[in-house]
């Protein structure tokens, strides 16, 4: 995706970065958001620093708009544990072609045991049902990109009525509950050349359709992958299974791999699985490809904090 940039805010972001290197008094970063989106899109660009927000930031109503770190490392936002918000980034209504990338999102340590409910790190969806005439304002076209999760009682990333989404390079440690969540007609969205370490559900997929989960790493959490029902595609011509393919789950506590009898023509390929699988759908496509003895071939995601990209 193309962005024009807003040199005024990548500006204004640059220089409070230089000033504030550590933790600091709320940076006006809905008010930068606010004003590339009345601007018509753009890049918003967060310094370095630990920014620690007494509100969550709402993106509504964008086109074209990027918020992104400057080094990923160093640029951390956190949800304050007084913070009146169930979600440090919401992506709500009529939002199309959004990225948010090169940050780091965690909760604070007190608000990971103590709040209820329990917080996300980004919702991205209208938060309304869907209409009756099918048509919805959920978001198109958003990617996560280059983040690292942490510490997150609840769900890290939450998709619900979200169309054409990607989670690329991302890393998601110390999870408490679901890394990915995706439910409500959540159509074509991708997870690629992840991290999940110590998650309690690294990806949870329901009432979703068309999702290509590959080249990610599961490890030592307590479940991994659990596919549960398929949305309803209007077209009937175009597929409504998800993929998995060059995955490698290990040392998880309990189910690896979970595929309903709900679950429509889910493909496996070339995945590594050490552990417990329980695919009762009868509609699935049968395992294919080598074992994948190079660990699901996950070398294209060569460390924790880098994986491998990949593209749509």
């Amino acid at each position: 995706m193309r962005f024009s940039a807003l040199s005024r805010l990548v500006w204004t972001a640059v220089l409070l970065g230089q000033t504030t290197p550590h933790l600091q008094a709320q940076a006006p970063i809905q008010e930068w958001i606010d004003q590339a989106i009345q601007a018509g899109g753009g890049v918003v660009t967060i310094p370095p620093g630990e920014h620690e927000l007494t509100r969550g930031l709402l993106v509504r109503g964008a086109k074209k708009l990027a918020l992104r770190g400057m080094e990923r490392e160093r640029c951390v936002l956190r949800l304050a544990d007084s913070a009146d918000a169930t979600a440090l980034i919401t992506i709500g209504e009529k939002v199309e072609t959004v990225e948010i990338a090169n940050l780091v999102l965690e909760s604070s340590a007190t608000a990971a045991t103590h709040k209820d409910p329990p917080r996300l790190a980004i919702r991205c969806g209208p938060g309304t049902a869907i209409a009756s005439s099918g048509e919805s304002s959920g978001p198109r076209d958003v990617t996560v990109r280059d983040c690292f999760f942490q510490n997150w009682p609840g769900t890290a990333i939450h998709f619900t009525d979200t169309r054409d989404a990607a989670v690329e390079r991302c890393s998601f440690r110390e999870i408490t509950g679901t890394a990915v969540l995706m439910d409500r007609q959540s159509i074509a969205v991708d997870v690629l050349g992840c991290w999940f370490i110590r998650c309690g559900l690294a990806l949870d997929v329901t009432d979703s359709a068309r999702g290509r989960f590959r080249g990610n790493e599961i490890l030592q959490g307590k479940e991994g992958i659990r596919i549960r029902g398929t949305a309803t595609v209007k077209n009937p011509n175009q597929p409504i299974g998800h993929e998995l393919s060059y995955n490698h789950l290990a040392q998880l506590e309990g189910m690896a791999l979970q595929i309903a009898a709900t679950a429509e023509r889910v493909k496996l390929f070339d995945n590594e699985i050490e552990g417990k699988t329980d695919l009762q759908s009868k509609d699935n496509a049968k395992p294919t490809g080598p074992k994948a003895a190079q660990k699901a071939k996950t070398a294209e995601a060569s460390s924790p904090l880098a994986p491998a990209s990949k593209t749509r």
